[in-house]
Order: C-alpha cells, then sequence, then structure tokens
C-alpha cells in the first residue's frame, strides 16, 4: 500500500474499517499531536499494533494544538505523512478538534491506547481522558496503556528546537525549579470560582485599512488615500472583561455607552456568555469609537477620536455611584482598566475606593488623556499596574528608578503589589511592603505595543492576587496568558483548559 493512500478522512475512515470489522478485526486507535515524533511513540505504537488487527493513528489538526506558538512545530499533512510511513500504522486520520471523542466515535475502536502517563485519570485538569474514556466505553471498546520509555515532544523541543531567546529560557528554568505543573494547575483552577466586577469605559475599535494614492496635487502637504476595508470591534472594558470570563466563572462588567446607540447590538453579542452586562446610558454622548487608519503594512497613519470627554452627567453619575455602593462589595475583585475617557469620575472614583474589597486599577496614558490622567487621582488600591511612562507622570519624577517610583506610589496608595511593564519586554512585580521585586521576560518577545498584551497582565495578575496566590506564580501564569491573548481567535479569548496546556508545555 502507498503511504499517502493509508491517510483518509474522519468521515471516510468507518466505511474503510467496516470489512475488517464484519470479519471479527480487532481495531486499536492511538490519537495525539505526534509532533515530534521519537522512540517512545514508535515503541507506543509498535505494542499498540501487536494488540490487535488494525491500528488506527488519528492526529490533532494544527489549529487545536494548544502548546503555544511556534506549536506544532510540524504541520498536519507532514505529521500524518510520518505516521502513514511507519509500517504498523495501517491507517491515519487528520482529527479537527481539540479531543479524540469525534475519533473514538468514527473508528469504534475495541481498544484505544494511550501512554502510561495518562493512566491516573484525575490528573488531567481538561476532563478530556475522562470525557474519551466514556466515549470509548460507550462504543464497546476498552482503554489499554503502554508501558516502556517515555519521552515527551515537547520536552524534546523545548530543550532542543526552542523559539525562545536565551533570557526567557532560563527564565523558565528557574521558574521549574521551585514551581511544578501541579502548583500552576491548582492555581489556574483556584480562579474559576471567582466573582469579579470589571469597570471601565467602553471602547469602539476600529482599524480602517488605506491604499496610498501619492501626492495630492492641490495640497501637496496631505496624501491621497483610497478606502480599502474597515476592521471594527469592542475593546477597552468590553475586551478586559471577555479575557477575564475566559479564567473564571462570573464577571459583571459596569460601562457606559451612547444611548440609541448603534453599536449597542455588536457589544452585547461580543460578550462572553459568562459576563453580566450592568450597562449605563449617556444621557447625550455617544459611545467613544477610536478609528485608525493603517497601511498595507499595518503602520498607522493618523487616529480619530468620535466622543465626548465629559459623557457622564450628574444624575448619571449619581446612578453609578448608588449601583456601585450597592454591588461592589460582593465581588471578590474588582478590576478597574481606567483609560481616561471620561466614564470615571471623580465621584465614581471615590465610591470604587469606598466600597470595593480588592481593588486593582490600570490608569492608561493615550492621546485622548495625556498629561492629566495618573494613579493618583485614587485614594486606594490592593494593586497596580503601570508601565514606565504612566509611573513617572504620576510621581513627577523622570530620574529616579522605576522601582523606588512605584514603592513610593504603592505606599500613597496603601497598594500591597505593583507591576511595572517595562515596555513590553520585561514585566517587574514589586512586594510595595517589603521593598522587593521578582521579574520575568516577556514570554511572547516585544509587546509591539499591543494593547490585549498589557490588559492581559494586568488582569491575570489582579485575579491571582485576589485569591492569595504567591506573586511569582502570578507573573508566570500572566506571561503565558499574554502569549495566548495575542492568538485570540473567532471563538473567543482562550480559556483554562488552553492556559493549563500552553503551561504544562513550557514546564517540561
Amino acid at each position: 500500500m502507498d503511504n499517502n493512500s493509508k491517510i483518509k478522512s474522519l468521515e471516510k475512515i468507518g466505511e474503510v474499517l467496516s470489512p475488517s470489522r464484519a470479519e471479527g478485526g480487532r481495531i486499536v486507535l492511538c490519537h495525539g499531536t505526534f509532533d515530534l515524533l521519537h522512540p517512545g511513540h514508535l515503541r507506543h505504537l509498535k505494542e499498540a499494533r501487536e494488540l490487535g488487527d488494525l491500528l488506527v493513528v488519528t492526529i490533532t489538526a494544527d489549529r487545536y494544538v494548544s502548546k503555544g506558538p511556534g506549536r506544532p512545530a510540524f504541520n498536519e499533512q507532514l505529521r500524518a505523512e510520518s505516521m502513514a510511513a511507519l509500517v504498523y500504522v495501517d491507517y491515519v486520520c487528520v482529527v479537527y478538534e481539540a479531543t479524540g471523542i469525534s475519533a473514538i466515535e468514527a473508528v469504534q475502536p475495541h481498544l484505544y491506547v494511550k501512554g502510561g502517563e495518562y493512566r491516573e485519570v484525575g490528573d488531567d485538569v481538561t476532563g478530556n481522558m475522562l470525557r474519551e474514556k466514556n466515549a470509548v466505553e460507550a462504543g464497546g471498546g476498552e482503554i489499554y496503556y503502554t508501558g516502556g520509555i517515555t519521552f515527551s515532544s515537547s520536552t524534546l523541543l523545548n530543550q532542543h528546537f526552542s523559539q525562545f531567546p536565551q533570557a526567557v529560557k532560563d527564565y523558565l528554568q528557574k521558574f521549574k525549579s521551585v514551581y511544578g505543573s501541579r502548583d500552576v494547575s491548582e492555581q489556574i483552577q483556584s480562579l474559576e470560582g471567582l466573582k469579579v466586577l470589571v469597570v471601565g469605559d467602553t471602547i469602539i475599535e476600529e482599524f480602517c485599512s488605506v491604499s496610498s494614492m501619492g501626492i495630492n496635487s492641490e495640497d501637496i502637504a496631505n496624501t491621497a488615500c483610497k478606502y480599502e476595508s474597515i476592521e471594527r470591534f469592542p475593546g477597552g472594558a468590553v475586551e478586559v472583561a471577555n479575557q477575564i470570563a475566559a479564567y473564571v466563572d462570573g464577571v459583571t462588567l459596569l460601562t457606559g455607552l451612547g444611548r440609541g446607540d448603534p453599536h449597542e447590538p455588536m457589544v452585547r453579542s461580543k460578550l462572553a456568555e459568562r459576563i453580566t452586562p450592568a450597562f449605563f446610558f449617556f444621557e447625550t454622548a455617544p459611545t467613544l469609537v477610536k478609528r485608525r487608519f493603517i497601511d498595507a503594512n499595518h503602520k498607522k497613519l493618523f487616529e480619530l477620536y468620535f466622543y465626548d470627554a465629559d459623557p457622564v452627567t450628574p444624575s448619571l453619575e449619581d446612578e453609578i455611584c448608588r449601583w456601585i455602593a450597592a454591588n461592589a462589595e460582593s465581588f471578590d475583585a474588582v478590576i478597574v482598566p481606567d483609560y481616561g475617557n471620561g466614564f470615571i469620575t471623580e465621584k465614581i472614583v471615590e465610591a470604587l475606593a469606598n466600597y470595593a474589597g480588592f481593588l486593582a486599577v490600570n490608569t492608561q496614558i493615550n492621546a485622548g488623556n495625556l498629561g492629566f490622567h495618573s494613579i493618583n487621582r485614587y485614594p486606594r488600591a490592593d494593586y497596580i499596574s503601570l508601565n514606565g511612562s504612566e509611573i513617572r507622570l504620576a510621581a513627577h519624577n523622570n530620574h529616579a528608578s522605576l522601582q523606588e517610583l512605584a514603592i513610593k506610589i504603592g505606599r500613597d496608595l496603601k497598594a500591597g503589589t505593583f507591576c511595572i511593564n517595562q515596555d513590553g519586554e520585561e514585566v517587574l512585580l514589586v512586594d510595595v511592603d517589603q521593598a522587593t521585586s521578582t521579574s520575568a521576560p516577556s514570554l511572547s518577545g516585544s509587546g509591539n505595543g499591543q494593547k490585549s498584551f498589557s490588559d492581559s497582565y494586568f488582569a491575570i495578575i489582579a485575579l491571582c492576587l485576589a485569591k492569595g496566590g504567591e506573586r511569582e506564580l502570578a507573573l508566570f501564569l500572566a506571561g503565558a496568558a499574554q502569549v495566548l491573548a495575542g492568538q485570540e481567535s473567532d471563538s473567543g479569548f482562550a480559556g483554562s483548559v488552553a492556559l493549563h496546556k500552553f503551561t504544562t508545555t513550557l514546564l517540561k
């Protein structure tokens, strides 16, 4: 049989197996990523083949491999061809989902063979192994665990083909000497029961793609551009709430929208299922829209703001403050991404400081508030997250070290922890009381100015600290979540299962 002829679609594999099944043939199934084929795989597959008459190997399609950037190292076609080249593999299928359940249902194996490391089903925090076990037994099959030596593609790739710079490799090695996968998994699981309130501006982010048409003959100072397309999505506090909802069971979003605004249906449609909206409507102001014009190389040419700098009227302000007074104390964490665009007034700041239990604040500098928006507008916060420019603005100091300034600001605001994002390259987490810090390089390289990256660090560290987690664990998880935030898909932000899989990969 030609090797490539062994590769079948999952829809056809049942029909292909029918003759053998009718003759009483024993069908064996192995499923996995099989990214870097190694001796452990070969022994595992050889043993599986000896248990039956036909061996089917199914591999996870590229888009469903949750092992972080650069994985899988080999695409699904190459992985399928590698499997088909093995003499003891009869058929190969690519599975377009994250688990092996559809493969089990299509193949209906007599034996579903897994490596010995999967024997303890309870250790699988994703729950996928238990679901696969149930699917196998529902079809009348059994699970068999192979023995022998165990290798890991992830470990081999990390050791010999890592894409990380040396600083990240050194950081991960140091982290692994103190914490294991179980410590990380327990911290991730502990977040799920949190009840979180997110407060901040809703920002309609628009990216208008244009192509240059050259110099305008009537005005050589201006360049004419041709409109190509526009992409629109809700950002600001909506994006932060969606990221948090990927990791916790309950999120309430307190934000402002323009009354009768045409963007409201889109905002509601983009909210994760776990989010409960607490929308307050501006009487005359619109929902804030930021429209950025970008060229073919994604370089930002210029930006337009469609907004009212003072959207909250006194009566609406009182209504929001009453809501905070009645509800804020019931949340485990109140997380405030304050973009300084007018929704969070001085009275709302005072209400948050008075009624929030654990209060996390990030005051971001942007073109709409540069020079007059800083963390000093808050009388207190338990956790503060700022970049270098935001710290120096708040301290009015361009000379002292960022850690020194963060400790002073933190103590003034009675904060226990201060996160310093140093231009997306390194993050410093400061224990304000002890005047000590721990640092970590960005796992994704440079932040490249992408707001979702800093938002992700801010949000995940806030969740961990609200749950009483260790700062080192919080920093590691935030770095991993930052990478996943950069890989957001149409289905939303990656959640606890993806974070568990990625961190497990990092620690191998």
